[in-house]
């Protein structure tokens, strides 16, 4: 639920999410489900039920030196109360592959494409093309320094971030532990700065800081049911599906849920 000025919003989720692990070098994951929202605006209100889902397939070679990632998703954006009235669904497809490329050193790429559909204009499309220099690190995760560019098709009145084009440059760490009680914990944290050039502008602002930080911990109950909670936090200029805006945007989010496994 959220609430600003005399808007409100609120939305409920119901998924249903299938993991399989069909060889030891490949996973695929799969949910489907149905999102139920609704939001009040000073001007209008809206309710509506969103058909949602996401499939992935994971390819990681057995010395884990070179992986492959296919993502399929369809999300129903609800950060904000404008979002959800103005119904604003996104349906978009990433890869990203890694590979070798010295002794002690991985390179990363990523691609992703979007399709953005809202009650009140035609589709916008967004692009991501990203590249990562990463060193793993023994019994630690890996450190990298990433690159991304973020760009729009065209401006939107819908309450998600447009801008022409946005860059992005930071320092990364991710690692994970897995004790002998089958806890697992892992953190994605990154730090640097970021530049937008927006649809109404001559040029690119300038360079501001941004960091991010997501965790996810895994606690078992009993032998097929596991307790997830997972943190998301961030401050930046570059705020994604978030805001309408390229001012500074800060959140945190949490979640909560219950995993059954085999």
């Amino acid at each position: 639920r959220a609430s600003n000025s005399g808007e409100q919003a609120s939305w409920r989720q119901l998924q249903a999410t299938v993991n399989a692990h069909p060889r030891a070098t490949l996973w695929v994951d799969a949910a489907v489900g149905i999102t139920q929202s609704s939001a009040s605006l000073p001007t209008r209100t809206a309710s509506v039920s969103t058909p949602t889902g996401a499939a992935r397939l994971r390819w990681r070679r057995a010395d884990r030196q070179a992986s492959f990632d296919v993502r399929l998703t369809r999300a129903q954006l609800d950060v904000t109360p404008l979002l959800l009235t103005n119904q604003v669904v996104r349906n978009e497809a990433a890869v990203q592959g890694e590979l070798p490329f010295a002794p002690w050193l991985r390179t990363r790429v990523l691609g992703k494409r979007a399709e953005i559909n809202s009650r009140g204009e035609p589709a916008n499309v967004r692009t991501i093309l990203g590249a990562s220099l990463l060193r793993p690190i023994p019994r630690f995760g890996e450190v990298a320094v990433n690159v991304q560019r973020i760009a729009m098709a065209r401006a939107t009145t819908q309450g998600y971030f447009a801008p022409r084009e946005a860059q992005i440059v930071e320092g990364s760490t991710y690692f994970e532990r897995e004790n002998d009680a089958g806890i697992v914990w892992a953190v994605d944290a990154g730090v640097g700065a970021q530049r937008v050039y927006t649809f109404d502008a001559a040029e690119f602002g300038r360079w501001t800081p941004a960091a991010r930080a997501w965790s996810q911990l895994d606690l078992p109950l009993a032998s097929h049911l596991v307790l997830r909670s997972e943190i998301d936090v961030y401050s930046g200029g570059v705020a994604r599906d978030a805001a309408s805006a390229a001012a500074q945007w800060r959140w945190v989010s949490g979640s909560l849920a219950l995993r059954l496994r085999r």
